[in-house]
């Protein structure tokens, strides 16, 4: 089994979905750096693709919160050196505590130390748990929950935040705004028939986000103000995935290819079905009209 970590390295390593990297996810990962920098270590945060309740529970799997590069770019930034990201298939399901901590721990990642929450478990029907890796010899640090005003902060939490258009308190949990970025690609064109261009991102899973919404937009280096819709577009051409669609304030170039970031700031309505262009068009315009309106509260920072 090859390594994926260099030759006489060890490593500090975490493991989990991070979906969302909120406060608790941020002190697990600074805590991670830390011990490695201490040790001369490489500190590791261990992903899953898909996320295991995924895997098992299928379409009735939590919408996640966040596509895999904006975990990774958020990780990075609070200075893990590598993001590892293990395929969840059956065979790796099956895998029992001895053997993750055989093949993964040891032979993948040279792991010497690993920090987790104290509720962490693994291996086949969650059977191993912090006891089991103290038992294999691992110096183990384990870290309390993170509150935020005496409730635990999890991702489930900040998922339904968002579920109640509170990306205030979304904010908060997180200590940044909610963003999802990604490649401007192509579209239909749909937009720019009704005078409407927008700016598209495909959505790779299916995100916690759906309907339409007031965002911030930072491209090249600039804050423009916008209104998004997040959905598979019912009115116009059903999609097998959901799709970003951004429709800029003052912004009439093409960037096919940049990286953008979309800032949710409030939700304006629920995507829903028109039984005419015209009447979609119509709707568009109200929507525009009631994002500036809402985004004259907000200012990004």
């Amino acid at each position: 089994m090859s390594s994926l970590i260099k030759k006489n390295k060890t490593t500090v390593v975490t493991i989990g979905n991070f979906d969302g990297v909120h406060l608790g996810h941020q002190a697990i990962a600074a805590a991670v750096v830390a011990e490695a920098r201490k040790n001369q270590a490489i500190s590791v945060v261990v992903l899953f693709e898909p996320h295991p309740k995924e895997f098992f529970l299928k379409e009735l799997a939590p919408r996640r919160l966040q596509g895999l590069r904006d975990k990774i770019k958020i990780l990075k930034n609070f200075g893990i050196d590598e993001v590892v990201c293990l395929r969840f298939n059956k065979k790796f399901a099956n895998l029992t505590p001895q053997e993750f901590i055989k093949v993964i721990l040891r032979q993948k990642l040279h792991a010497t130390t690993l920090v987790l929450g104290t509720d962490f478990c693994f291996g086949k029907n969650r059977s191993g748990n912090i006891a089991t890796l103290k038992e294999a010899g691992f110096k183990l640090i384990e870290l309390p929950t993170v509150n935020y005003h005496n409730a635990k902060i999890s991702s489930t939490w900040l998922r339904e935040t968002i579920l109640m258009n509170d990306f205030r308190l979304a904010e908060k949990l997180m200590n940044h705004p909610y963003i999802i970025s990604g490649h401007v690609i192509h579209g239909n064109k749909h937009g720019r028939l009704l005078g409407y261009p927008t700016i598209n991102l495909p959505l790779k899973s299916n995100i916690v986000l759906h309907g339409i919404y007031a965002v911030h937009v930072k491209l090249a280096d600039k804050i423009y103000e916008g209104v998004a819709n997040v959905g598979r577009r019912p009115a116009l051409n059903p999609l097998p995935y959901p799709l970003l669609e951004v429709y800029l304030f003052d912004y009439h170039q093409e960037c096919y290819g940049a990286i953008v970031e979309v800032i949710f700031i409030t939700k304006i309505r629920e995507e829903q079905n028109f039984d005419t262009v015209i009447n979609l068009k119509i709707q568009i315009g109200k929507d525009v009209e009631l994002a500036k309106k809402l985004l004259m509260k907000f200012a990004y920072v």
